[in-house]
């Protein structure tokens, strides 16, 4: 066998197993139970009456009965903890459950800072009332990619960029790819899901009982050097990695970034890929980049140019470096509490101080035919960090040098990794017609 499997499974006849073949590598599907069917198993595997069991794990003898019986379908990750440590065997083996395969997550579906999901509709009513049709959309600050995915049709173009390895794979794979193979995908999503680890890794190592239970860092290390065992292709890999990260957002013990980490470890579930949905006929003509977008600019067309930098002080880099680390996967050293890598080379100028040189130089070096800019009124706040770094009289000053200027703004109570929050926060568009 070219690729073995991580740890041998305890219980081989509770499994239902079948075994296919990607280039000559021998896989394995498996076929779990609910976990109410897996507790009475191992249960029963150890001689335990329910009132036995209760007794050791300090759960409910009648909270066990509904769960074992379905009446409790999804118990809380706190008790499947106390019944897993009771009948001695690891908390992935009682809840990962593979009812719910063959879900999908959209673009969306994710924590990000300044994400624009809840703004949409009041970002498309700015260009139906003002530019009305267009045929190429360019968003080169595009984060998880909402916005360019919003206006993603068949007969549009759209242009997206981000600075960031982890976005980047991302946007590649709901925005660019036209031709995937998903029953072959659906394959080994499901593949990687039943890896089962059986030692150490860099991710458990160094992120382990900090922003994931252990359990889950050492799967998500062998996730990830799995991935680049079996991809096939460079868009498989991207599609793979995008559901790695999504996956790690649903059980990361943090707040949406990767800053700081909550002192309790409290992740309610184990990590479980699912299958990114894609819209392949929106993507046709649609071109992504990783790079600066003041480079951007320089090489690109559009009618529509939507700008959505960094506000303030806090990087995007600090905040998301755990997914780049696990994308790029060269295994830097970390450091500090945070386990963060060496950054340097994705730092925002828009967050230092000559943020208004840098949005100066973009807008002047700008091929568009309208301007769209998403900015923060972020506020005077106690934190110097979290104040925008251009004010709106610089903003006004730069865009008017380009065309007609004008501002809409509405009440957006927006996610940010500050303890300072501003409750009349506005989000703004300045829209320019450039003449």
């Amino acid at each position: 066998m070219g690729y073995r499997l991580g740890a041998t499974y305890p219980i081989i006849g509770f499994f239902l197993k079948t075994m296919f073949l990607f280039e000559g590598i021998c896989y394995y599907q498996l076929m779990e139970n609910s976990i109410g069917q897996s507790i009475k198993h191992y249960r029963q595997l150890q001689g335990l009456t329910q009132r036995e069991l209760a007794d050791r794990s300090g759960v409910k003898y009648t909270t066990i009965t509904k769960i074992e019986t379905g009446l409790i379908e999804d118990p809380s990750f706190s008790k499947v903890s106390k019944l897993s440590h009771a009948l001695g065997i690891a908390t992935d083996q009682l809840a990962f459950s593979f009812e719910n395969l063959g879900q999908t997550f959209d673009l969306n579906n994710r924590r990000f800072l300044g994400n624009k999901y809840k703004l949409l509709n009041f970002i498309k009513q700015i260009v139906d009332e003002n530019i009305g049709e267009f045929d190429i959309f360019c968003d080169a600050f595009a984060g998880t990619g909402v916005v360019g995915e919003f206006f993603n049709k068949p007969h549009n173009q759209i242009i997206s960029n981000d600075l960031l390895k982890s976005n980047y794979i991302a946007l590649k794979s709901f925005l660019g790819i036209t031709n995937v193979n998903r029953s072959l995908l659906n394959e080994k999503i499901k593949y990687l899901n039943n890896l089962r680890p059986n030692q150490d890794n860099y991710v458990s190592n160094n992120f382990g009982g900090m922003y994931f239970s252990y359990e889950n860092a050492r799967k998500i290390g062998l996730i990830r050097e799995t991935i680049d065992k079996i991809s096939e292709s460079v868009d498989e890999k991207d599609l793979l990695l995008t559901s790695l990260i999504y996956a790690m957002d649903k059980v990361a013990n943090t707040v949406g970034h990767y800053d700081a980490f909550r002192r309790n470890l409290d992740t309610v579930m184990p990590i479980k890929l699912l299958v990114p949905n894609i819209h392949i006929e929106n993507n046709e003509r649609n071109v992504i980049f990783n790079e600066d977008a003041n480079n951007l600019v320089k090489k690109i067309s559009c009618d529509i140019l939507y700008l959505d930098p960094p506000y303030n002080s806090r990087q995007y880099s600090d905040a998301y470096h755990l997914l780049e680390n696990i994308v790029e996967w060269k295994k830097p050293e970390v450091f500090g509490i945070a386990r963060k890598m060496n950054r340097n080379h994705i730092k925002s100028k828009y967050c230092l101080k000559d943020a208004v040189k840098s949005f100066e130089e973009l807008i002047s070096n700008a091929d568009a035919k309208h301007i769209l800019l998403s900015y923060n009124d972020t506020g005077e706040t106690k934190d110097g960090r979290s104040n925008a770094k251009i004010s709106d009289e610089e903003i006004k000053r730069i865009l008017c040098k380009k065309g007609k200027v004008k501002v809409f703004e509405t009440k957006y109570k927006a996610f940010t990794t500050g303890k300072n929050r501003n409750l009349n926060n506005k989000e703004r568009i300045f829209y320019c017609k450039v003449i």
